[in-house]
């Protein structure tokens, strides 16, 4: 192999690497995000409320409705949130063209020789 072939290689490598662990990062924490924020209403509810007297079960019905206003959570479109599942799909589908690309190239080649 040529010195410029590898540097090719390398360049190309490290940012692929680059790419998918700052990606894997961005999904991760967007995941954390929305579950921390799940927990927090499943936290006000779990905690001793109906033993409390009117006004605190009315602050923790407040706080979960607060909490939940338009089940916010964080997402690619309308119907995706991100997650680690998003993350895996796009390796998924990423290989999936890799390899489609690859047999393409080397049947096209396959075939001028």
């Amino acid at each position: 192999m040529e010195p410029d072939m590898i540097l090719t290689f390398f360049k190309l490598g490290s940012t692929i690497l680059y790419i998918c662990m700052e990606l894997f990062i961005y999904t991760y924490l967007f995941d954390n995000m929305n579950v921390k924020r799940e927990l927090i209403n499943f936290s006000l509810y779990s905690c001793n409320w109906t033993q409390t007297d009117l006004k605190f079960k009315k602050l923790v019905l407040l706080a979960m409705r607060m909490n939940d206003a338009n089940n916010f959570v964080i997402k690619a479109s309308p119907k995706k949130i991100i997650n680690l599942q998003v993350f895996a799909s796009i390796m998924s589908m990423s290989y999936n063209i890799v390899s489609v690309m690859l047999k393409t190239t080397n049947t096209k080649n396959t075939i001028s020789e």
